[in-house]
This record gives C-alpha cells, sequence and structure tokens, in this order.
C-alpha cells in the first residue's frame, strides 16, 4: 500500500541520509550555480510534460469527435 511505501523510503531515508550541502557545495556561489542549473533542468522535464499532456490531451479530444 502507499503506507507502507513511504514507511519503506522514510527506513531507507534514514539508514542511507543524503549527502549534506555543505561542503558539497562550498561557496554561495557553487549553491547558486546548482540551484540555476536545477531549474532549467526542471522547467526542460515541465515543458516536455506539457508537450505530451496537450498531445494526449488533443488526442482524446479528436476521438470524442469521430
Amino acid at each position: 500500500t502507499q503506507g507502507t511505501l513511504y514507511s519503506e523510503a522514510m527506513s531507507y531515508r534514514q539508514q542511507f541520509p543524503p549527502p549534506p550541502f555543505y561542503p558539497r557545495f562550498p561557496s554561495p556561489e557553487a549553491w547558486t550555480e546548482y540551484r540555476r542549473a536545477d531549474e532549467i533542468e526542471y522547467h526542460a522535464i515541465m515543458d516536455r510534460n506539457e508537450a505530451v499532456f496537450y498531445e494526449q490531451y488533443g488526442a482524446h479530444m479528436r476521438a470524442q469527435e469521430e
């Protein structure tokens, strides 16, 4: 179930916590660059998802017209 998956994920995260941000990002500039790159990647994913959504929505609407 969903609750079991969540519990397992939290247990895993407790056993294997993510690495700390510092010293991974040794300066504010490094952190800012990471955030900038992450935001660009996120927007690219969302743009692709939006294109897929409208493609699927359009196919559905065309099928309704038939």
